[in-house]
C-alpha cells in the first residue's frame, strides 16, 4: 500500500504538527477534571513530514503498524536525548512510551516512503496538553541537541 491508501482508507486530515491524523477512539469515562479516561489516533508521515518537537502533560504510547522506519527522538527533562527506531520488524521497536513533560518529535530517516502508527494518549489528549516547542526556547534549554532542534522544531 501507499501513503495515499491509508489517508483514504482511514479518512485522514493533515495534522498541525506535520503528517496526517484521524482519531478513532475518545473514551466516555471522564477524569481528571472532566477529560476523557483515554483518547487514541492513527497518525501517518511521509517523505520529508515531520512532528514537530512537542511535549504533552500526559503519557503517550507509539505503535508501529506498516511502513518504512520511524525515528522517535525524546529529549527528557534532564537533557538526555533517547532515539527509538520504530519498525515492523525486529530490526526496531514496535512500542514506545513517552512519560509527561519530554519533548519529542518524529521522522523518517529515509525522508522517503510512509510510516503509519496509532498513538493513545491516557488522560485523554486535548490541544490544552500540547505544547509545540521553539527552536529559539530549546536550544537553549538543550544546545547539546542543537542540530537536531534546528531540523524538528517549527
Amino acid at each position: 500500500m501507499k501513503a495515499i491508501d491509508w489517508i483514504n482508507h482511514l479518512n485522514m486530515s493533515c495534522h498541525p504538527e506535520g503528517g496526517y491524523y484521524k482519531e478513532i477512539f475518545r473514551s466516555e469515562k471522564l477524569v481528571d477534571n472532566d477529560k476523557s479516561a483515554m483518547t487514541s489516533i492513527y497518525y501517518l508521515l511521509e517523505n520529508e513530514d515531520k512532528s514537530a518537537f512537542h511535549r504533552l502533560t500526559s503519557p503517550e504510547v507509539w505503535y508501529y503498524h506498516a511502513g518504512y522506519p520511524l525515528m522517535l527522538h525524546v529529549i527528557h527533562p534532564d537533557g538526555r536525548l533517547v532515539t527509538h527506531l520504530m519498525t515492523a520488524d525486529f530490526s526496531g521497536e514496535q512500542q514506545v512510551a513517552i512519560e509527561p513533560g519530554c519533548w519529542f518529535a518524529a521522522e523518517l530517516p529515509s525522508h522517503f516512503g510512509y510510516a503509519l502508527v496509532s498513538c493513545a494518549v491516557a488522560p485523554g489528549f486535548t490541544f490544552d496538553d500540547f505544547e509545540l516547542g521553539t527552536f529559539n526556547r530549546l536550544s537553549k534549554l538543550y544546545p547539546d541537541h542543537e542540530d537536531l532542534l534546528k531540523r524538528l522544531c517549527q
